[in-house]
């Protein structure tokens, strides 16, 4: 079941992202700065703040929740900012259950979805190119000081 997250949801949507990472980025990102990035965009006033906007969308199976996903809304665009789904369910339709869920969601409100991968994350690059996304421009950006290369996704929804 996809859902709005609930404050309750916070220490589970936490979780999940301190172990996605460091399995998405373990040779992409060094550990001290996955650390430190989840504590800073994961604590419990920053979750709090996206869940009250009504930013955050969970999945759940047989009440767990086993993945999340992060959008903000701009203008004509969904940006989805994070969606990570637990290693043990990955590969089970979660992910494209929530792709599918923001389609239905938002595709009277904006033209399109967008989400940026770090290049090298070869799982998310496949499951986005499964899911319609278009491969657009590449881009340099830093993490904590840590250097980064992305690559946007775009799902065209008019």
């Amino acid at each position: 079941m996809i859902r709005h997250a609930k404050l309750e949801d916070i220490t589970a949507i936490r979780l999940i992202a301190t172990i996605t990472w460091a399995q998405a980025y373990e040779s992409m990102i060094p550990t001290n700065i996955q650390e430190e990035y989840i504590k800073n965009n994961y604590s419990e006033e920053a979750l709090t703040k996206r869940i009250n906007a009504k930013e955050v969308l969970v999945a759940t199976e047989d009440d767990l929740i086993v993945a999340y996903a992060y959008t903000q809304i701009k203008e004509d665009t969904c940006y989805l900012l994070a969606m990570y789904v637990l290693p043990t369910h990955q590969r089970s339709g979660i992910g494209a259950l929530l792709i599918k869920y923001l389609v239905r969601e938002y595709k009277l409100k904006v033209d399109k979805i967008v989400t940026e991968v770090e290049v090298g994350n070869k799982s998310a690059e496949n499951f986005y190119q499964q899911h319609n996304f278009i491969r657009g421009d590449c881009g340099y950006g830093e993490i904590m000081g840590h250097p980064l290369k992305t690559v946007n996704y775009e799902l065209a929804l008019k």
